[in-house]
């Protein structure tokens, strides 16, 4: 059974080598077509974003490759702290990440999402020394982990909570180590509140917000309910908002971002914070109460379209599922090279779904052989990883309906590549897999 399993395991590792170095060329490829072309989200983004353009200007290409730079910095920080390897593997396996094709065009694009997706992964890797060592440097980890939870924020103001997440979990998880250590405790404490006053500091200074108040979530919520059942549910509104939106109910129904763009300033006018609240919340429990399924199903939809962006995309791309902004991303990656573009999005995602089946075939397989290397913290790293994830696609989930974009959960989605490629690593069997760069990692651990 053992045997067998070995030779299944070999095929699988060489199957998913062939189809990941496939995506690999066609990342490339797409990245020397596009690197010359102005790829710009007309999109919000945090003050540190904000001054890097008015620093670069018009050189966005000098942006772009920072941009890949970082991109690449941050898959082989990542890769490297889950299971090190070295040379070609190393290589191999930090472009696998930054030719997903999400992940190439946020690289290739004016926009926050490339170095915030980069500033996650970084920040998790700090995370997860600090669970595996358990206290013997956390201070260090905590102090990286906390420099890229300030520069996440400071490029998406979400992030000031988003990324505060993954530094809570491992301090919590190391905390009955730390307090065997007074003073280590006490300096990751410290540097924990430091880079958050740093952040709130900075926003402060700037006359900006980085924490959601009580009007901004009722109006998330608000915006979650409604949209885009709004036109039917409008008649049973209260009256002083009726009348006060009366004439832009049906514009307001049309796009979701007219929520913000025109209904949320009507509102801000004619009542106070603590006013708009309560209408917000009446309002979306009146289509709660009207919608319940499809307002679940809307949900449902957003979360598996910010989890597994490639399941979902070729139906959002067909018209197939919900309103969301990926169409319109689809539309400027294509602009440049549109029949490139078509096989390698529509390629990548038809193998992110087959890499997914030959994943758990290759981890039932390594079950079998009980080959797989158990590394300290493992399960706790994987729970950190997945709470920090769950985390960040039901906030971006809540956030509103319509408003579902690829570009914020890039990292969440470069999990998924990053569990196959662990598996490959960690998946030893007797063998090689001769003409593929497969072949030195199986020397490595044979």
């Amino acid at each position: 059974m053992k045997k067998a399993a070995g030779h299944i395991s070999v095929i699988l590792k060489g199957i998913l080598c062939i189809g990941f170095s496939i995506q690999i060329v066609f990342g490339i490829v797409w990245m020397c077509f596009n690197f010359a072309h102005l790829q710009s989200f007309q999109q919000d983004s945090g003050i540190l974003y904000r001054g890097l353009k008015g620093l670069v200007g018009n050189c966005f290409g000098f942006l772009y490759l920072l941009q890949l730079l970082f991109g690449f910095y941050a898959a082989d920080r990542f890769l490297q702290k889950i299971h090190p390897v070295s040379s070609l593997w190393r290589i191999w396996g930090n472009l696998v990440l930054l030719t997903f094709p999400m992940a190439m065009q946020c690289h290739l694009a004016v926009a926050p999402y490339s170095f915030a997706s980069s500033c996650v992964l970084l920040e998790l890797s700090a995370a997860i020394s600090a669970v595996r060592d358990k206290g013997g440097n956390t201070v260090r980890e905590f102090a990286r982990g906390g420099f890229f939870w300030l520069m996440q924020a400071l490029l998406l103001p979400e992030y000031f909570v988003l990324g505060a997440v993954p530094l809570l979990l491992a301090f919590v998880y190391c905390m009955p180590a730390l307090f065997r250590q007074l003073r280590k405790f006490m300096y990751t404490a410290i540097l924990f509140l430091a880079f958050g006053g740093m952040i709130v500091g900075s926003y402060s200074l700037a006359g900006e917000k980085c924490l959601p108040d009580k009007e901004t979530i009722s109006f998330s919520l608000f915006g979650r309910m409604t949209w885009p059942t709004i036109w039917h549910d409008y008649e049973g509104w209260p009256d002083e908002v009726r009348a006060v939106t009366d004439g832009c109910i049906w514009e307001v129904s049309q796009y979701a971002d007219n929520l913000q763009k025109i209904f949320r300033p009507l509102m801000q006018e004619n009542f106070t914070d603590e006013q708009a609240s309560e209408y917000y919340l009446q309002m979306a429990e009146i289509s709660l109460k009207k919608h319940p399924g499809t307002i679940i199903r809307q949900v449902g939809g957003d979360i598996l379209g910010y989890g597994v962006t490639p399941l979902i995309l070729p139906m959002q791309l067909r018209g197939e599922t919900y309103v969301a902004y990926s169409g319109r991303n689809y539309e400027l990656m294509f602009m440049q090279s549109p029949l490139l573009t078509k096989y390698y999005v529509h390629y990548s995602c038809r193998w992110f779904a087959v890499m997914l089946v030959l994943s758990v075939l290759l981890f039932l397989t390594g079950q079998v052989m009980q080959s797989g290397r158990r590394v300290r913290g493992s399960v706790a790293s994987v729970l950190l990883c997945l709470l920090t994830m769950g985390m960040i696609v039901i906030v971006y989930t809540m956030r509103g309906a319509g408003m579902m974009d690829y570009k914020y959960t890039v990292a969440v989605n470069l999990l998924w590549l990053t569990a196959a490629l662990l598996l490959m690593r960690t998946n030893h069997v007797a063998g090689s897999l001769e003409g593929n760069v497969c072949e030195e990692t199986e020397r490595k651990h044979i």
